[in-house]
């Protein structure tokens, strides 16, 4: 709880102007267990903006996930960010993942660094980003659980598209989780995105709906399992 206040105070900063927009954030994500600890999932992102009247981007992320003693777990991932506003333009990311999650009864604490290299189009110069995130999710009746995350962005160098080291861009998640069965699960809930600009912050109130799929061993798939 101590970090997610710090990360709130620190994107909040001196008092300045700010802009406030609606946004609605699609997703669907894929999971496909490789082995009993090795996985690899696939997200596919819609975002709109301007009050949820304008397409801003689609995002596809791929990963690999490894689960590690102690509840740890590692990842590498891949994401192209494809923009249609305010032009048409692609950005890459590969990052590296470390997690760790405790389960104290019906509450689960994650917590999760990530690094991030981040390519430009017409941009020679890679630009570094650091995420830290820290989360609880919480067992509720009827299947449910209740998810409260923070997610935030530190800028670690400069280039032409990223003009200032530090904190720029935090997101807060309150929502629900429900499996509906045969492995598909329905998550929803409100994002909080702050985005530090030179000038005016902007606060996009962001609805997030979305399906997640696990899918069955692959050793099962192609009948070497029960």
């Amino acid at each position: 709880m101590l970090l997610c206040a710090a990360a709130l105070l620190a994107a909040a900063g001196p008092v300045r102007a700010a802009e406030h927009d609606a946004a609605l954030w699609s997703v669907g994500t894929l999971r496909v267990p490789l082995t009993e600890r090795l996985s690899w999932h696939l997200t596919g992102q819609a975002r709109w903006v301007d009050e949820i009247d304008t397409f801003e981007r689609g995002v596809v992320r791929s990963w690999l996930s490894l689960s590690l003693p102690r509840r740890f777990g590692a990842a590498l991932g891949y994401d192209a960010h494809i923009f249609d506003n305010p032009r048409s333009t692609v950005e890459q990311r590969f990052w590296q993942q470390l997690a760790h999650s405790v389960t104290w009864g019906p509450v689960t604490t994650r917590t999760q660094g990530r690094l991030e290299e981040r390519f430009f189009e017409g941009v020679d110069k890679v630009a570094w980003r650091a995420r830290f995130l820290v989360g609880w999710t919480i067992d509720l009746p009827r299947s449910f659980q209740a998810v409260v995350q923070n997610d935030f962005f530190v800028n670690l160098n400069e280039n032409r598209r990223v003009t200032y080291r530090g904190l720029g861009e935090d997101q807060l998640f309150v929502g629900v989780r429900r499996p509906l069965g045969r492995g598909l699960r329905l998550e929803a809930g409100y994002l909080m995105q702050f985005l530090e600009r030179r000038g005016r912050d902007l606060f996009n109130h962001t609805l997030v709906l979305g399906f997640a799929y696990s899918a069955p061993p692959l050793g099962r798939l192609w009948g070497g399992g029960r």
